[in-house]
């Protein structure tokens, strides 16, 4: 687990630095996984997230009674970690009063072309 205060450096981040990012929703109910490319639009502190996509769609995110963790490409599994390691660096989770989860995970400066 991380802080509040150092989640919201993170996004601050995200945010100044236009950081192209892996939004993935994982659901209490694993039927459903949804995933997308977006940055950081703007956010407020332990409030709210808005994300905007490519295609300009906005996508608004309650950070009402969150938690956070952050992580890297080291934690998943062997399996795929080249991979995950040559595309991302670095993962904040957004963890749900209601048990789902909401990962950013940074693409590399260079994004590899077979995405």
């Amino acid at each position: 687990m991380i802080s509040s205060e150092d989640a919201a450096l993170l996004l601050s981040k995200f945010e100044s630095e236009a950081t192209l990012l892996k939004v993935s929703l994982l659901r209490k109910n694993p039927s459903i996984t949804l995933s997308l490319q977006a940055r950081v639009l703007g956010f407020t502190e332990g409030e709210i997230l808005s994300l905007m996509t490519g295609t300009k769609d906005i996508s608004f995110v309650s950070l009402n009674g969150c938690q956070f963790e952050y992580g890297d490409e080291r934690a998943v599994p062997e399996l795929i970690r080249d991979w995950a390691t040559q595309k991302f660096e670095g993962a904040l989770t957004i963890l749900f009063p209601s048990d789902e989860k909401l990962t950013l995970r940074a693409f590399r400066s260079e994004v590899p072309s077979d995405l």
